[in-house]
């Protein structure tokens, strides 16, 4: 019973404790510093957009299971997009790729192996992006993302050129065939991108 009455006690002096500082706080205008200086830091953090959190339906999105692409899979990001351009008259296509996690770009020349063997992959390098470059990778993939191509490739001349655009979110990955690029203002800033390095 005497803990019982200490307890309640204790219970009771830290709530009039706590309810006299907060008065105090008050009457003096502190509270509103306090919560001047909780909001700043967050309100002056520019904000990064997210990457995919909206997306339309689209016969070009599947699994990433459903990938086709001569590049070894497991090099492929989690989160991220590609360009690919070759020629189907040669073995060799160019590869520039964005990893939006390890916020890297890769170039990337490849070869196909004779006889239908694993892709080679014949030179390259790799480099870092700053935030800046993500953030404005990020906002030319959600684009892609949520609207159909305004400016499809169009059919002309017989060419043996081809592309491949694709974006990769987890399992879920958009990707895009032509033999003109596809999604061109996507393409021209992952190019101008790699041209920078």
């Amino acid at each position: 019973m005497e803990g019982r009455r200490t307890g309640a006690w204790r219970t009771e002096t830290g709530t009039k404790w706590r309810g006299g500082v907060l008065d105090r706080l008050r009457r003096r205008g502190i509270s509103k510093l306090l919560v001047l200086l909780l909001v700043l830091p967050v309100a002056a953090e520019p904000h990064e957009p997210g990457y995919a959190d909206a997306k339309i339906a689209s016969p070009a999105r599947t699994g990433r299971a459903g990938v086709r692409l001569a590049f070894p899979a497991d090099q492929l990001p989690r989160r991220g997009m590609l360009v690919a351009t070759g020629n189907v008259l040669s073995p060799l296509a160019r590869w520039i790729v964005i990893d939006l996690d390890l916020m890297t770009i890769r170039q990337a020349t490849t070869r196909l192996a004779d006889a239908g063997g694993p892709v080679e992959i014949e030179g390259g390098r790799t480099g870092s992006i700053s935030d800046e470059e993500r953030r404005n990778v990020i906002a030319s993939g959600n684009e892609v993302w949520i609207m159909p191509d305004p400016d499809p490739p169009v059919l002309g001349e017989p060419t043996d050129h081809l592309c491949s655009v694709a974006l990769f979110d987890g399992d879920d990955v958009l990707q895009e065939v032509g033999s003109d690029c596809p999604r061109p203002r996507l393409v021209a800033v992952l190019e101008a991108l790699a041209a920078s390095r």
